[in-house]
């Protein structure tokens, strides 16, 4: 699994975007991809933060309502 920007990586980010940097132009002086960028100044235009995103999910089985007609088909 993937880890996350450290939020060293996204404050600097931050900087020179509030230098009045293009969101593309500081990705790449940064070594990060224009998407990464693009996604990463249009949360901070919308919501004003750069942090980063909880990540996982629900990891519950999505077959617990058929578990008896499962176990009885095995059977």
């Amino acid at each position: 699994m993937v880890k996350p920007y450290s939020s060293d990586l996204r404050d600097r980010f931050c900087r020179l975007i509030a230098k009045g940097m293009a969101a593309r132009a500081a990705a790449r002086h940064l070594d990060l991809s224009e998407s990464t960028g693009v996604k990463w100044g249009h949360r901070l235009r919308t919501t004003g933060r750069l942090e980063t995103r909880p990540m996982g999910g629900d990891h519950r089985s999505k077959l617990t309502d058929e578990r008896e007609w499962l176990v009885a088909r095995v059977k």
